[in-house]
């Protein structure tokens, strides 16, 4: 990809540099033109979207012992995805929400055991 290219080209470079340098070549400098093209650059927000969503899922679920699982992500989702999703998405994700587990048995599942 271009922004492996550059990475390699121009060892040291920041991040940002790189995202910078992925925007200049894909979409022209303009960051609108860019994330039509899925490239590096909107890859890595997406995953900071969704490091975001995980990070307030967990501290929903530390700040509330009795909320239950899916009230936590819904609460992460309106907070860190929910604005970057259409109309087909968020429903989509409305009814995946009523298939997460209990809290209960999610919280077992991310306990660590004694072979770990």
């Amino acid at each position: 990809t271009a922004m492996a290219k550059f990475a390699a080209d121009t060892p040291g470079k920041t991040v940002q540099e790189l995202c910078e340098a992925d925007i200049a070549e894909v979409g022209g400098g303009d960051p609108q033109k860019a994330i039509k093209k899925e490239g590096p650059t909107v890859k890595l927000l997406w995953l900071s979207r969704a490091m975001k969503f995980i990070q307030v899922l967990l501290q929903e679920l530390v700040a509330d012992a009795e909320a239950s699982l899916s009230d936590c992500v819904r609460k992460a989702y309106e907070s860190s995805l929910k604005q970057h999703h259409g109309m087909i998405v968020k429903g989509v994700f409305a009814a995946a929400v009523r298939a997460v587990p209990y809290r209960k048995n999610f919280m077992t599942g991310l306990a660590a055991t004694e072979e770990e």
